[in-house]
């Protein structure tokens, strides 16, 4: 098993459309109104979907510059000061707005990626399928929003103490326990193998100090679906000093922490 390293997310276009499509709240209608008082940095939420794999990324960044991204290796940090005094910028412009319209899909670009930003009352969306049409701030806020050059949590984050999981997955054979100490330390123990023991990158040690700094909650059940009980995965997961909770997601999971937290226990065990 190998310690994860931080790496940015790159997504390629491909060839022949966009749609973007501005959704405000009443309040900022007619026209458009900033987001956010200029000189203001309230965060924003980007999410990345589409594909022919499905892909689900989504970057929360706080008011402070603490970006979470959860994608298939998640991590968190603090973006770069430059990237965060110009997104102050961006993200207060009106042309943000205005690079949003009526547009829709070309039949053709089924498999391209959707890119949606939220901050405060404004989401912006964009179908990346070529990019006939220029969305300029909407793109430099994107290329600001990467793993490049994030800076470690400040001290006055609480630490992360540890915790110890269980996992079952039964579809992909596994049976494994996952011990992550307060030093970023991993030790799993597999039915099928011997002893494995790794060392968290600092970002993924970041990552936990966001995700359980607060007592866990388990995800709510969605009562729509029906679940296989012999094929469906089971987490165990104990926070030190803290009570067990257990999850059994049998679908697409919603939660985004939650959606964090089991990534990286999968990378743990190697799933």
């Amino acid at each position: 098993m190998q310690a994860r390293l931080a790496r940015p997310i790159v997504i390629a276009a491909g060839a022949a459309c966009v749609v973007a499509a501005v959704i405000v709240a009443a309040v900022l209608l007619p026209g458009f109104t900033k987001p956010t008082p200029a000189g203001e940095f309230k965060g924003y939420t980007l999410t990345t979907t589409g594909g022919v794999a499905g892909v689900q990324h989504t970057v929360e960044v706080t008011a402070d510059g603490t970006a979470l991204f959860v994608d298939e290796e998640p991590v968190a940090g603090v973006l770069p000061r430059r990237s965060v005094e110009r997104q102050r910028v961006l993200l207060a412009d009106r042309r943000l707005a205005e690079e949003g319209g009526p547009r829709h899909p070309d039949s053709r670009c089924a498999d391209g990626f959707q890119h949606t930003l939220r901050v405060d009352t404004l989401t912006v969306s964009t179908y990346a399928c070529g990019r006939t049409e220029k969305t300029p701030v909407f793109d430099e806020i994107r290329s600001l929003t990467t793993k490049d050059g994030l800076r470690p949590l400040s001290d006055d984050r609480p630490e992360f103490r540890g915790l110890r999981a269980e996992v079952r997955r039964p579809r992909a054979g596994i049976d494994a326990a996952v011990a992550i100490d307060a030093a970023g330390h991993v030790t799993v123990d597999r039915a099928d193998s011997p002893p494995e023991r790794a060392q968290l990158d600092t970002g993924t040690e970041d990552a936990l100090r966001l995700l359980f700094a607060e007592p866990l909650v388990a995800p709510s059940a969605d009562s729509s679906r029906s679940c296989v009980p012999e094929d469906t995965s089971v987490y165990q997961v104990t926070p030190t000093g803290g009570p067990t909770t257990t999850v059994s997601p049998c679908e697409r999971m919603t939660d985004l922490r939650w959606v964090a937290r089991l990534r990286i226990l999968d990378n743990a065990i190697g799933a």
